[in-house]
């Protein structure tokens, strides 16, 4: 809700406090709506990156804040994208997406010794997805 309202506040909104919650609503209604139609682009350069560590046998995690991250991934075709670029790889199979693997929440995540581990709150798996 707080960027709902961050953005009400950016453009001086009036009643920004009685608006927010359906403002918010309408919002995301509106952006599932254009990932579900694949009316959005994904980096090709991350695209690329994920195909080139799994060949090379890294285990990779998506992590976000945005509570439409696994909707966005599951729309994304790794196997089509590495088709229309000329990639050729041995790890991916026909209907693979980024979200084939685990994905958790960004908050479930923490810094350690450079580097992102599962939360020790949250180390028996993510509690919102």
């Amino acid at each position: 809700m707080s960027g709902a309202r961050a953005a009400l506040d950016y453009f001086h909104v009036p009643d920004a406090d009685k608006r927010v919650t359906e403002y918010a609503q309408l919002k995301q209604e509106m952006v599932v709506r254009l990932i579900e139609a694949g009316d959005f682009t994904a980096y090709p350069d991350a695209l690329s990156f994920v195909i080139a560590a799994k060949d090379a046998g890294m285990r990779i995690a998506d992590a976000s804040s945005s509570k439409n991250a696994g909707l966005f991934l599951r729309q994304i075709r790794l196997d089509t994208f590495a088709a229309e670029h000329g990639i050729s790889s041995p790890t991916l199979r026909p209907g693979q997406t980024p979200r084939s693997g685990a994905i958790a929440c960004w908050p479930c995540f923490c810094q350690h010794e450079n580097q992102l581990v599962p939360s020790p709150s949250h180390a028996d798996g993510c509690p919102i997805t």
